[in-house]
């Protein structure tokens, strides 16, 4: 966390090299994610990655603008690694309950 004059700035989880705005819902969940990208991309790779930086699931899409994840993972706090087309680079706090 850096301060700012008087604002608190945190870090930025993701980076996104497009003004692309990926809607991840619901979440928290407990089973199943929707990722929404609002435009097609030809080739995207999705990772859930436990606190510990172990990768828990991984799938690869090609063509496609929603997706939805079936997650194969224990109650936590998990990170969603999103890559699009090698314009996207976002990851996303997820909980699943």
């Amino acid at each position: 966390v850096e301060i700012v004059g008087k604002k608190y700035v945190e870090p930025a989880l993701s980076v996104e090299k497009e003004d692309i705005n990926i809607a991840v819902y619901p979440n928290p969940t407990e089973d199943r994610l929707n990722i929404n990208f609002g435009k097609l991309f030809n080739k995207v790779s999705v990772q859930v990655v436990n606190v510990l930086g172990q990768v828990v699931q991984s799938s690869e899409y090609k063509s496609i603008s929603d997706i939805q994840l079936n997650l194969d993972a224990q109650t936590g706090l998990y990170i969603l690694n999103i890559k699009a087309d090698d314009v996207i680079n976002v990851s996303k706090k997820i909980i699943v309950k």
